[in-house]
């Protein structure tokens, strides 16, 4: 306590002197940081190249002002903390005390404050200005007219004689802050002298050079506009802290008279390339100008009124909403080109297990990001698994580029082509062009050979996005279009037509392998958890209470939640719970609504096959799934093609399979996995419900133990809720697997048998449940309420335990209490602010029980874990935490009528030695007989806790940082008071050989002690030594386990 007041002193004494010091502080530094990168940002105190971190006690980094709200991280005397509002990893602390910024955005722009105390009186601060700048896309400064040419480094740019005027313009892409530009006229003799005949855009405004300003994202523009007499040369150059080490950068170009036939001329500048420019005036130049524009409106209007809509049900097409109303951000991870050597190992039918190299990938923050890597790349694939949000993604981008805004990451393109592969495949026609015609008006006047020509000579100013490459066959993709003077789709992706345009081809990992391995790739893997509730916010945009209950019921159900990150399975959710407020609780019956979904979708685009067919693939894949779990080398989630023979087609397309190479040393292999592991076994289970009991029997069953159970929980309750025969056949081998001892292993395979009735829904299989149950997750509830509807008498159990943290309303644990008579009785909750409320509906519940249990324990976690410092946390927090005990201590005197009453703790609760005494006081006048307290520091504050032995016939100290003081404290007070205890459980401490032999002597002489049960474990000592000691003093005592002693 001492301790921390000091502390909490020191720091009101921070903030006191901050503020003072803030009025006067030295000038302020200016640096600037990368966008997107880590960078370290230098303490400007800290100037001598010698300095030591030994000459500072404590440093302080502020943003934007000195004041404890606003800390950004903290070294207190050689212990790093984040500040209260920090996100964990944002910020770190070199050894010279600079502050390191990662994945640096716009927030971090701004002045930051470093703060120092040495041995000096007082504090020393310094101000830090930092600047964030994003560098531009694409190649700095471009001169547009040259964009056609293969030089980096300027062209030639051909006049016809008769003209007499030209326009130049040069560009700067999407930087911050904005970037100047100005042409520079270039002598014979070097110098330069700058054109003043300007005119200069900012992200479409016009702006004279004194009015540009540090937007956030800014493309700036330049044109010059003169009469052309003779060779001229100009330079375009770019200044700006955008620019980084490119500061000053020219784009170079000549302009000389027009020599017919067209050459590379062999003059001083021979490594440029040539173009032709003809006065902006000319008629033809204005028409090709008046044709682009009419193909892109053309184009514009059929986004509009074509892509700018997705279906709100995954089955009726009618059901839609505007796209820019629902669309929700999709996780992107970009492939970095580097590998890593995966953590698990794979097996595959016939070889040896290996351990592929993975790819590295780094997320995308948005769909903006997409298109700045095409602007970069060029070609980039986007590719994920069955609706993973892919079609929609490119129905977005077309529209928003119809819609586009000034500024726009797409504002770059005149020209985005959006088509799907899948009417390419319908058309059998292989030609881009023929595709971009049938999306065009029936009465355009645009011909073909228009669109040649405008995309030919508009390459890097347009966009091909083709989606769908794994719904073309290779017969039509590889065949050659219709008409001569048409591109191939495949020449188009093979980098053997238009080179220069932007393409983006989606597909799913089968299809991989038909791209160049120059594609830049990015993955989509569906929604984030924040992002999918956003999706399911928007989708009850009408019904909020509705959407915040689906929101609960997501995050709180294992296999929904699992479920809820693809797209088209959250609509699914979405449109079952709209319609039921409740989604279907067995696990058996969500996932055959979800895979008929996927089979709904793959009917719908291939309308050819029959549901014959489709339950073909489902019983092959089946076979192969089941085979894979049940390998005697353990479990394949990875398979060869040929396993699957004639059905690895539909299982692709239909989407329950996916494709992919994965490098293992310098060999490509092919691997087939499912969708997700649940799939594999939900159809290793469909399989199997259609074979005789005996194969479940003779080859799932021997697999089948307390140590493999929870490995094939899913794949046992499909069993049971496919085939009731099967489940009595499951029951009656998993109650047959039995432990000892009450291990957390067998509690689970107890509980479980109440799953799989609940999923099996038989009335005949009741008596297969187990009697120690636990109701911690959200579908165990009603698993227990269906099975206490089936008697009429309250049911007898051994031991129940009820999570109340994610049921917001107890009467549900209360109607569960009437229909049972348990033994003992344990309920978990977890510290939160509606921890005093979530207490009082707990009294209300304990006292309207009917029939109370022999025992009864409150269970209470705290997700903040002990670090095994002392516990020195922000005063605020301590004052929270402080209060949540203060409530847990009203409870627990409220009890004291309760038979075998008591405390469990978990985490960092107890924050100060007055929170244990005060802990201590409660459970002495509840008469409490149990407590366990686990992960949280308890070094120092055991001194004379006698009242603690009195009542109580378990205790429990696991990890709790004990040393040689505080496990001779506990000697002490059991040797000076009389005692109940009859299990002493201690784990993980740093004694020596005497304190554990006085503490183990103690309890051998002490008159009132009958100790049955004796656990130390993790004692600083070799165990060798614990037993020595034990069986010295206790010699009636056998150890079952290492550590574990028992009478």
């Amino acid at each position: 306590m001492a301790y921390m007041a000091i502390e909490r002193e020191c720091l009101s004494l921070i903030i006191f002197v901050a503020f003072c010091l803030s009025q006067v502080l030295p000038p302020g530094k200016h640096t600037y940081l990368q966008f997107g990168e880590s960078e370290e940002v230098e303490c400007p105190l800290i100037t001598d190249e010698n300095f030591s971190i030994r000459d500072v006690n404590s440093a302080y980094w502020y943003k934007d002002v000195v004041a404890t709200e606003n800390l950004v991280i903290s070294n207190f005397e050689g212990t790093i903390y984040e500040g209260p509002s920090i996100v964990s990893g944002k910020y770190f602390l070199t050894e010279r005390l600079s502050l390191v910024i990662n994945n640096i955005t716009a927030s971090d722009e701004g002045q930051f404050f470093c703060q120092l105390k040495t041995g000096r009186p007082g504090f020393q601060t310094a101000p830090v200005d930092v600047t964030v700048f994003v560098p531009p896309n694409g190649p700095s400064p471009e001169v547009e007219e040259c964009r056609l040419t293969d030089s980096k480094d300027g062209c030639l740019i051909e006049l016809h004689p008769k003209e007499a005027t030209y326009h130049l313009t040069c560009h700067v892409i999407n930087a911050r802050p904005a970037v100047k530009l100005r042409w520079l006229r270039v002598f014979n003799d070097g110098s330069t002298e700058e054109v003043t005949n300007i005119t200069y855009q900012v992200n479409g405004t016009l702006q004279n050079v004194s009015q540009i300003q540090e937007n956030y994202l800014s493309s700036t523009f330049a044109t010059v506009t003169e009469v052309y007499h003779e060779e001229t040369t100009l330079h375009c150059q770019a200044t700006g802290i955008a620019m980084g080490d490119r500061n000053g950068a020219f784009g170079k170009c000549t302009l000389q008279d027009w020599i017919y036939p067209q050459v590379k001329r062999s003059t001083r500048n021979s490594t440029y390339n040539t173009v032709r420019m003809t006065d902006v005036n000319n008629a033809d130049l204005e028409r090709g100008d008046e044709t682009l524009r009419s193909c892109a409106d053309q184009l514009k209007t059929y986004y509009k009124g074509m892509l700018n809509t997705i279906r709100t049900h995954p089955v009726f097409a009618r059901c839609i909403n505007k796209i820019k109303d629902v669309f929700i951000d999709l996780q992107l991870l970009r492939e970095t080109g580097k590998t890593v050597k995966s953590e698990k190992m794979v097996r595959i039918k016939g070889r040896r297990g290996f351990y592929p190299d993975n790819p590295v990938k780094e997320p995308l923050d948005s769909q903006d990001d997409l298109i700045r890597l095409l602007h970069e790349e060029g070609h980039v694939a986007l590719v994920g698994t069955a609706g993973s949000g892919k079609t929609t993604l490119t129905r977005k981008i077309a529209c928003d580029w119809a819609c586009q805004m000034a500024g726009s990451v797409l504002s770059r393109f005149k020209l985005v082509v959006v088509l799907g592969m899948r009417e390419i495949q319908v058309s059998q026609s292989s030609g881009l062009l023929d595709a971009i015609q049938r999306i065009l008006p029936k009465e355009t006047e645009l011909s073909r050979a228009n669109l040649r020509d405008l995309i030919t000579n508009n390459q890097k100013d347009t966009l091909i996005v083709l989606d769908g490459l794994d719904e073309v066959s290779s017969q039509v993709l590889n065949s050659p279009p219709p008409n001569d003077d048409d591109f191939s789709i495949k020449d188009v992706i093979s980098f053997k037509a238009l080179r220069d345009c932007r393409v983006l081809v989606t597909t799913r990992p089968h299809k991989m392998n038909e791209l160049d391995s120059t594609y830049a790739v990015v993955e989509t893997i569906g929604f984030s958890p924040a992002n999918r509730d956003k999706y399911i916010g928007q989708f009850f945009s009408d019904k909020v209470e509705k959407g915040q209950a689906l929101i609960q019921e997501v995050q709180s159900t294992a296999f929904i939640h699992t479920l809820a990150q693809s797209p088209i399975m959250l609509l699914l959710l979405c449109v079952i719970w709209n319609r039921d407020d409740t989604l279907p609780q067995q696990l058996t019956k969500l996932y055959e609504r979800a895979v008929d979904i996927l089979v709904s979708h793959f009917l719908e685009k291939y309308e050819n096959v029959s549901q014959e067919e489709v339950n073909a693939v489902k019983d092959e894949v089946g076979r192969v799934a089941f085979e894979g779990l049940i390998d005697l080398d353990g479990e394949r989630l990875v398979f060869q093609p040929d396993e699957f023979g004639n059905s690895l087609e539909g299982g692709l397309k239909i989407g329950i399979l996916y494709q992919e190479s994965k490098a293992v040393c310098t060999q490509l292999v092919e691997m087939v996995n499912f969708l997700h592991k649940s799939f594999q076994e939900f159809f290793a289970a469909h399989y199997l419900a259609t074979q005789a009991t005996e194969k479940i029997q003779n080859e799932l069953l021997p697999q089948v133990t307390v140590e493999s159970i929870q490995e094939k929980e899913y794949l046992l309750r499909f069993c049971c809720g496919m085939n009731v025969n099967a489940a009595a056949t499951i029951l009656q081998h998993v109650n047959g697997l039995h432990e000892e001892l009450q291990t957390q292993e067998f509690l689970w395979i107890q509980n479980f048998t109440l799953v799989l009735v609940f999923e099996a829904q038989s009335p005949n299989l009741l008596a297969g449940v187990g009697s120690r149950l636990t109701l911690k997750y959200k579908e165990d509830f009603p698993a227990m309420e269906y099975y206490l509807q089936r008697f009429s008498d309250p049911v007898q159990l051994e031991r129940l335990n009820i999570h109340l943290t994610l049921i917001t309303d107890q009467s549900i644990a209360r109607k569960i209490l009437e229909g049972v008579t348990v033994d003992s009785l344990y309920f978990h909750m977890e510290l939160s602010d509606q921890l005093k409320d979530q207490l009082s509906d707990l009294t209300t519940t304990i006292s309207e029980m009917q029939r109370r249990a022999k025992v009864t324990r409150l269970y209470v976690t705290s997700s903040k874990q002990c670090d095994g410092k002392s516990n020195t946390g922000e005063s605020g927090e301590e004052m929270v935490l402080e209060n949540q005990v203060n409530h847990l201590c009203d409870f627990i005197r409220q009890q004291p009528e309760l038979s075998g009453f008591g405390i469990g703790l978990d985490g960092k609760i107890l924050q100060s030695r007055k929170d244990f005494t005060v802990l201590v006081d409660a459970l002495a006048a509840s008469n409490a007989t149990y407590l366990c307290i686990e992960n949280s520091s308890l070094h120092g504050y055991l001194h004379r806790r006698s009242p603690l032995f009195e009542s109580l016939t378990s205790m429990v100290f696991r990890c709790c940082g004990l040393t040689d003081d505080d496990l001779n404290e506990v000697s002490t007070s059991l040797a000076s008071s009389p005692s109940k205890l009859t299990c002493l459980y201690l784990q993980e401490g740093s004694f020596s050989h005497d304190a554990v032999n006085t503490l183990v002597q103690t309890i051998a002489e002490h008159k009132t002690m009958d100790l049955e049960k004796l656990y130390l474990v993790g004692m600083g000592l070799h165990a060798t030594a614990v037993t020595q000691i034990v069986q010295r003093y206790l010699p009636k005592m056998r150890e079952s386990k290492t550590g574990f002693f028992i009478k």
